[in-house]
């Protein structure tokens, strides 16, 4: 992942929340690369 691309963490951390991941229906990882790809068009 290329350091200028940001995570679900960075999120996170910018606005201060947790993000609830407990449905199980997405993971980080899926949301992560995701992010990469929108990111590196």
């Amino acid at each position: 992942m290329a350091d200028d691309t940001p995570t679900l963490t960075d999120y996170e951390e910018t606005a201060d929340v947790e993000f609830d991941m407990s449905d199980e229906e997405i993971d980080r990882e899926t949301i992560n690369a995701e992010l990469e790809r929108l990111f590196s068009s």
